[in-house]
């Protein structure tokens, strides 16, 4: 007997071996050891792993370069399509000098992807060096990914302790590196330092960190940031005075200009202010401000139209809007409803502006993201402005011209991608100007999507009448058509199933109570972490009031909503007073030391973990959704749990 239950041991430890062997076996590359400037063969197994069974995979990877100046070092990302070979998928790509480290995930490329990060762990292709040894920038990058670079597209699940404890034990080796990850590191100690001892830690080693002579000006801004934080207006003023010093028309200088321009009130004088402004600083970012816009945009809450024209007229040809700007622009204008006439000139105008840049190949590439999020991101930007245009139009009964407008602004991203009130917008007005057969489809991409609106399905039947003839057979093929976007809509959220343990907690609720995640064993838990400074977070909260509210009456699921990385000194005020005003019935837990968030390994928020009755996670969502379709995804992802 003895011997049978030694072998039973010796065969589950065999498969567990195999089993983890064989996940860390999901990567290779050619050359195993590859130098910053090779040509690397990545090669991909996805047996064992969420990705196994999948008809298509594409590699998303960042690449980290100590020497890059973008944000997090991120020198470029991208996702390219890979090839079978028999078992196995292959793709090729190409490193600099200049690369230190690359991280890895693997996707299924669909609407809804499937991804393998390694279960959070992620996938990474160290650089070494000539003899073999791993390059130390290298090392530094691993250290830092997994509470910075490596977070922002998930190729990683946001691990603070970790990240700390690799930085440390790089930098007694290496001191020298420490000043080269100043921002990393001052971030996630601020994370993982409690309250208390915050303040003085941070001033020891903000104090450190000033006496560098290799300070870089993102340094200065880091300092600037938290001696700001931490309520020392003489350090501030320092360390600013440095900063212009030696970078004379640096980001220092630049935010004393607008921090003049926003404290005057007097719009004559912001108008003069503006102009020596753009004397000075002649380039801006992509996503920066422009003084000229912001004026513009200051007259315009002034509602003094005549102003309005007349600024427009002395800016309009000069440098007053980066590309993204213009629909936003555009968008307060119409709330305020003046200038409307002005306001069609801007649309104009930043329409002719992305069309050149399409076709200059100057386009937005933001370092941090792939080109399929870069395209939806700029598909985004781009349809606001032709959406607004559209609205406008609308409003001069221009039909046709809205029209045309509307029909461009959808066709530069996917329908997911817009929120519920622009598709129900587009979908009244094709109705309104009876245009029945260019909104079916429209209409069942949305229905499939799980879109629900008041007025959908009599939209679509004028649109079923207008092709067919007549309404016969309409209620069977609106039924066949909710029944597949149901089906649809179930089988993506079946693919992003996990089954992973959920880390344990004890929090205090607003009422002073003790919550522990273990009192709700046999229950389905959505835990959702977010903070009162978060716009997504509240954007994301009428959703969530539904949904708590449909399941009000289940015992069976539970919703605690954990306010975390609050900087507030004191928390439970704060949280408590934005329940009040906002009268939200939710469930606040408190984690004060952002324990929790970062046992749970949040990257960002909003993110929701559905844990089911087992206690394990079954789905993690990041990011925003909104209106009916939330509250649908949501409740799928409940009665899954559920099972």
């Amino acid at each position: 007997m003895k011997k049978i239950k030694f072998l039973i041991s010796v065969v589950v430890l065999l498969l567990i071996f195999n089993l983890l062997n064989a996940k860390e076996n999901s990567v290779k590359t050619i050359p195993e050891k590859p130098k910053a400037g090779d040509e690397i063969t990545i090669i991909y197994n996805p047996a064992n792993t969420v990705m196994s069974g999948v008809k298509n995979v594409e590699v998303v990877f960042s690449i980290y370069s100590l020497k890059s100046s973008e944000y997090g070092h991120i020198a470029e990302t991208h996702n390219y399509a890979m090839t079978k070979s028999g078992d196995t998928w292959t793709v090729k790509i190409n490193t600099s000098a200049n690369t230190d480290c690359i991280a890895v995930k693997f996707s299924d490329g669909g609407d809804y992807p499937v991804s393998d990060n390694n279960e959070g762990s992620g996938y990474f292709i160290r650089m070494y060096d000539g003899t073999g040894n791993e390059k130390i920038e290298s090392v530094l990058a691993y250290a830092t990914a997994f509470s910075s670079w490596a977070t922002f597209m998930q190729f990683v699940a946001r691990d603070q302790a970790k990240s700390i404890e690799l930085m440390k034990e790089l930098f007694k080796q290496h001191p020298e590196l420490k000043v080269k990850s100043l921002d990393p590191y001052l971030n996630v100690l601020k994370k993982v330092t409690p309250d208390k001892e915050k303040p003085e830690l941070l001033k020891k080693e903000l104090a450190e960190f000033e006496k560098s002579n290799e300070l870089t000006e993102a340094d200065y801004s880091t300092l600037i940031y938290n001696y700001k934080n931490l309520k020392m207006p003489e350090k501030e003023s320092e360390l600013i005075k440095r900063a212009i010093s030696k970078y004379p028309k640096g980001k220092a200088y630049q935010q004393e200009l607008w921090k003049k321009l926003e404290a005057e009130k007097d719009l004559n004088k912001q108008k003069e202010m503006a102009i020596t402004f753009h004397k000075e600083i002649t380039e801006f970012g992509e996503y920066e401000s422009r003084p000229y816009g912001q004026v513009l945009q200051n007259i315009a809450d002034k509602k003094d139209s005549v102003m309005l024209r007349d600024w427009w007229e002395f800016i309009k040809d000069k440098s007053w809007s980066s590309l993204v700007s213009y629909g936003y622009i555009a968008y307060q204008m119409l709330g305020e409803k003046i200038g409307l006439d002005v306001t069609i000139e801007i649309c104009e105008q930043g329409e002719n502006a992305w069309k050149e840049a399409k076709a200059n190949g100057t386009i937005i590439k933001a370092n941090i993201v792939s080109e399929y999020e870069n395209r939806n991101m700029n598909g985004k930007h781009e349809s606001f402005l032709y959406l607004t245009h559209a609205k406008i139009l609308n409003i001069f009964n221009k039909k046709e011209e809205a029209l045309a407008k509307y029909k461009i602004a959808f066709s530069l991203c996917p329908l997911k991608l817009f929120i519920d009130e622009e598709v129900l917008a587009y979908i009244k007005f094709l109705n309104e100007v009876k245009e029945y057969q260019a909104a079916e489809p429209i209409i069942k991409e949305a229905i499939i999507l799980g879109y629900q609106y008041d007025g959908m399905k009599d939209a679509l039947k004028n649109s079923y009448v207008s092709i067919k003839g007549s309404d016969a057979g309409f209620e069977e093929y609106y039924g066949n058509l909710n029944q597949k976007g149901k089906a649809v809509r179930l089988e993506k959220k079946k693919k992003q199933m996990i089954n992973q343990p959920a880390p344990q907690f004890t929090l205090t609720d607003l009422e002073g109570k003790q919550v522990s995640l273990s009192g709700y064993k046999g229950k389905v838990v959505v835990v959702d972490f977010w903070a009162t400074w978060c716009g997504p977070c509240k954007v994301s909260f009428p959703a969530m009031q539904q949904t708590v509210n449909k399941y009000k009456d289940n015992k069976d699921v539970v919703f605690l909503f954990v306010n975390t990385w609050q900087t507030e000194i004191d928390k439970k005020k704060n949280a408590e007073d934005f329940i009040k005003e906002t009268k939200y019935t939710f469930h606040v837990l408190l984690d004060v030391e952002n324990k929790v968030v970062a046992d749970y390994k949040v990257s960002a928020i909003p993110t929701k973990f559905i844990i089911g009755k087992d206690g394990n996670i079954k789905f993690n969502v990041v990011g925003v959704e909104t209106g009916d379709v939330a509250v649908e995804n949501l409740s799928t992802m409940i009665e899954l749990a559920s099972k």
